[in-house]
């Protein structure tokens, strides 16, 4: 995929990013280019490290990833831009009743995502986790009660 500034192509990124969000989450990986001492490479993590937010991906540090730095995207079913290797990300999928959400592994935290329209939580613990939706806790994910404090930090949420 060629670095570009063509606004359909932001577009056409950032379709794939949500279709994959709301279908393929648990299988999907995130090729960013970042330049580290003048050296350009990419970096591959899992999706549901970052959160499709008002036209930018984000993460709970408040990182902002533009469409430009997207060099690929490739889940199960959906491949976007050009991935040279595929190895499914380090996800896990927990339900409870009607509720499904996506657990990964980044970079020593987790990311928990839940059901479109609920919030991206960003912890260091393990379950349970809590579902925030519409700002509100709407279920407890994994066994035992939801104990811990949440802080809201721009799209995401923490849980300590």
């Amino acid at each position: 995929m060629q670095t570009t500034n063509d606004p359909r192509q932001k577009l056409r990124t950032w379709e794939v990013i949500a279709k994959a969000e709301a279908t393929e989450l648990e299988s999907c990986l995130l090729g960013l280019t970042v330049r580290t001492d003048g050296v350009q490479r990419v970096i591959f993590k899992p999706l549901a490290c970052y959160f499709l937010h008002r036209g930018y991906l984000v993460d709970p540090f408040e990182t902002v990833i533009p469409p430009h730095r997207v060099k690929c995207v490739k889940c199960n079913g959906i491949e976007f831009g050009t991935c040279p290797h595929y190895e499914p990300p380090p996800c896990k999928v927990l339900e409870k009743d009607w509720i499904k959400v996506v657990v990964c592994k980044c970079d020593g935290w987790k990311s928990v995502r839940g059901p479109r329209g609920c919030s991206p939580l960003a912890t260091y613990r393990d379950p349970p986790y809590p579902l925030i939706c519409n700002d509100e806790i709407v279920a407890c994910i994994g066994n035992g009660e939801c104990e811990g404090r949440l802080e809201k930090r721009g799209a995401w949420y923490w849980y300590f």
